[in-house]
């Protein structure tokens, strides 16, 4: 059987020096009297001192590179793991410096400290071996940089969002659109799940971004999912993702606004099984696994809208009471803009001083017909209906009065205007135009209630005594036998 013989060649102290004089890293060796006594090529390529010129005894080597470390101070004394060594405080590391070079440039290195023992075990040299780490530090800085700069655009794209939906962005004088928004502000407070009413065109959508945005999870995603936009059949996997061993798995509503919120437009659209399944998706909050048939959301805020009353949306059977109980938390009440009369001059003024802002044209005046014109009407599709119609009002005209025949024709049907008021004569108090606005806004409840005046008040948002009391007033005598 053959056996391998290793023969037992010894390195001698000069070939060692000989093959690290040519290393491509700068190496350096050091006595006990931090004087250098060995001096390779590529360390004076790195530093541009020459060998005659590092070598020479009693000269220290951070007299001659100022090290200094990665926040610009000194490295001197303890700070230097190389001194650390030669005190017995460090074996063998590493340290990234800053050193000074002959022509005063600076340039960064990664040195090795080893240090070098007699046979004895006693601490004569300490070898320091250094490598060029300029363009991987540029790499570094430029990295560090370009996060800096996409911290900064975060929080720049995170103050313009709380700006944009902050609450003093919504122009609202009335107690019943601030009764509203104290409770959105309140809720902005908690991860309680938020139920928000009202008809479309009320800002359901912007109430509910302005209480993400202003609650602890601004930084998280805000996903809006419309129930009534897909179909049926489509909405269970919409809602929770599919499998995700499934081909084109989805990953749901749900799962994607995981960590932030959820807004769920028209709940009640959600077909009756699904409105289960979400509502106890909501009591088993822990995770996002599916167990014994149950869906569990993950960690994910739950805010609805309707545009239907709670309570008759679910005597109405659109709402399971289970999911009411469950996402009726707080309760959010936005008020048709026809129940708040007395919001729409500063509406108006708002998108005139937007549209000026934007445009060329300054509108600077409202003629009399046209205040009286916009009171009047209904406002079906409420403040966005408002918003786009003076939008176009102030396209479509010229000069710095908004005229009556500049509204879209829809506001300007003559069952709605006020009757004799002429553009060259003042114009009626606005008690008077708001007093009919009112009167006008009584009687389209009571025909949507069919005369009840007790639905009425509901629609509204009123009490019945107030309503009551307001019809007295303005003489208005609803049908008989109706309550």
């Amino acid at each position: 059987m053959a056996t391998s013989v290793v023969s037992n060649v010894r390195l001698t102290p000069e070939a060692l020096m000989d093959s690290l004089s040519e290393a491509l890293d700068g190496v350096m060796i050091l006595n006990c009297n931090r004087s250098v006594i060995f001096y390779n090529k590529a360390a004076e390529r790195m530093l541009g001192y020459t060998r005659e010129e590092v070598m020479v005894e009693g000269t220290f080597c951070y007299q001659l590179f100022q090290c200094q470390d990665e926040q610009g101070r000194p490295i001197t004394g303890k700070s230097c793991v190389g001194s650390q060594i030669f005190e017995g405080q460090a074996g063998g590391a590493r340290q990234r410096v800053l050193l000074k070079r002959k022509d005063g440039r600076r340039t960064w290195a990664e040195v090795v400290f080893t240090p070098l023992k007699d046979a004895a075990g006693k601490l004569e040299m300490v070898l320091a071996v250094m490598r060029d780490i300029n363009q991987a530090k540029h790499r570094e800085d430029e990295i560090r940089e370009s996060a800096e700069a996409i911290r900064k655009q975060l929080q720049q794209y995170q103050a313009e969002l709380t700006q944009k939906y902050g609450f003093e962005q919504i122009v609202a004088s009335s107690e019943s659109m601030q009764a509203g928004l104290d409770k959105a502000r309140a809720a902005c407070q908690s991860d309680l799940p938020v139920l928000i009413a009202g008809e479309a065109g009320v800002g359901m959508t912007t109430t509910a971004k302005m209480i993400h945005y202003h609650s602890g999870r601004l930084n998280q995603p805000f996903i809006t999912g419309s129930c009534s936009a897909i179909e049926p059949n489509a909405l269970e996997t919409t809602l929770f993702g599919s499998s995700s061993h499934a081909r084109g798995a989805q990953a749901g509503w749900i799962n994607e606004a995981a960590g932030g919120t959820l807004f769920l437009q028209d709940v009640e659209a959600l077909p009756a099984r699904l409105q289960l399944m979400l509502a106890q998706a909501i009591q088993n909050r822990s995770g996002n696994a599916i167990e014994n048939g149950e869906k569990k959301l993950p960690d994910v805020r739950i805010i609805a809208s309707t545009r239907h009353g709670a309570d008759m949306a679910m005597y109405d059977g659109a709402l399971r009471a289970e999911l009411l109980y469950a996402i009726n938390v707080i309760h959010i009440h936005l008020p048709a803009l026809r129940e708040r009369t007395e919001d729409i001059p500063l509406l108006v003024q708002h998108f005139i001083d937007r549209c000026n802002r934007m445009g060329t044209r300054q509108v600077k005046h409202i003629a009399p017909r046209a205040w009286s014109l916009l009171l009047a009407y209904d406002w079906p599709g409420n403040v966005r209906e408002l918003q786009h119609a003076i939008e176009s009002t102030y396209a479509l005209g010229k000069g710095d009065t908004l005229l009556a025949e500049d509204l879209p024709g829809t506001i300007r049907g003559e069952e709605l205007a006020l009757p004799g008021i002429d553009e060259t004569i003042p114009a009626t108090s606005l008690d008077e135009i708001l007093e009919h606005a009112e009167r006008r806004a009584i009687l389209a409840a009571l025909r949507r209630a069919r005369g009840r005046r007790n639905l009425a008040a509901k629609l509204m948002g009123i009490s019945r005594s107030r309503l009551y009391r307001r019809m007295e007033a303005l003489n208005i005598v609803p049908p008989k036998g109706k309550q």
